[in-house]
This record gives C-alpha cells, structure tokens and sequence, in this order.
C-alpha cells in the first residue's frame, strides 16, 4: 500500500475506500486512521457517529461508500496525482437505534454517483489521499 508508484497509490485507495466502508458499519477507525488524508479532509468530524454505531446505540441500515477509478492511469503534476474518479457515499434509506426506532436518512446527494477526482501524494514513506468531488447534485 505504501509503495511510491502507481499501483501503490491504487492500492491506498483501495484501502480508504474499503477502511471507511468498514468504519461507517461498525464504528471503528483503526484502518481509517492508518490512511493519510491532506488537513482539509477532518475525520475528526465522525468522531461523534464512530462513537454511536461502536457502541451499538445507531446504525446504518445498509452503508456502501464505493471509489470507482475512471482512468487507466493518474495524471501527475509536480509530485501530485490526480486520478479521475466517481464516489459514493450512500448510508442507505434509515438509521436504526438501540430503543427500536427507525429515522430516514435524509438525502444529501452523495448516495448518487458524484464526478470528482482523487488526489494523491506521496510523503514520508506513505500516500496522502484526497477524494475531490466536482458537484455533489450531480446526478450522472
């Protein structure tokens, strides 16, 4: 995963893709903590719902968060990469919680297939990855 080529970017991307999967079914971050994301990226932000879903208090009825790499190949530029892409992050029709109840999930847009790209850059031994989207009500 951490190697500095093409295929080891793929391979980070991979694992982002398949470690927040994980995260957002079972709240826990020990493989989403060990990708590198760039500061405008917070994962901090799901500290809140990791605590909820590890805890057995809420869960997503059905969560997919799919990376769909639409290039043979990344561009680079300068020491960057830039690997054009689709993204989903769909965390299905309800959430459920531990007292029975069931609430929708309101829709954000992000369950659609959105356009965008990820970035990637190798420093200090590993990749640091960015997932771009261009518009999030985009529908294609």
């Amino acid at each position: 995963m951490n190697e500095n080529s093409v295929a080891g970017l793929y391979s980070t991307i991979a694992f982002y893709a398949a470690s927040f999967q994980y995260f957002v079914t079972t709240g826990d971050r020990q493989y989403l903590d060990q990708v590198k994301t760039d500061e405008e990226e917070d994962l901090s932000d799901y500290d809140e719902m990791a605590q909820y879903i590890a805890g057995g208090v809420a869960w997503f009825e059905n969560p997919k968060i799919v990376i769909t790499l639409t290039t043979d190949q990344p561009t680079k530029s300068g020491s960057s990469y830039t690997w054009p892409s689709t993204v989903v992050f769909d965390y299905g029709k309800n959430v459920h919680n531990a007292q029975g109840q069931t609430v929708p999930v309101p829709s954000t847009g992000a369950e659609k297939p959105q356009k965008g790209y990820m970035k990637g850059k190798y420093t200090g031994g590993v990749w640091e990855v960015t997932i771009m989207t261009y518009d999030l009500s985009n529908d294609s």
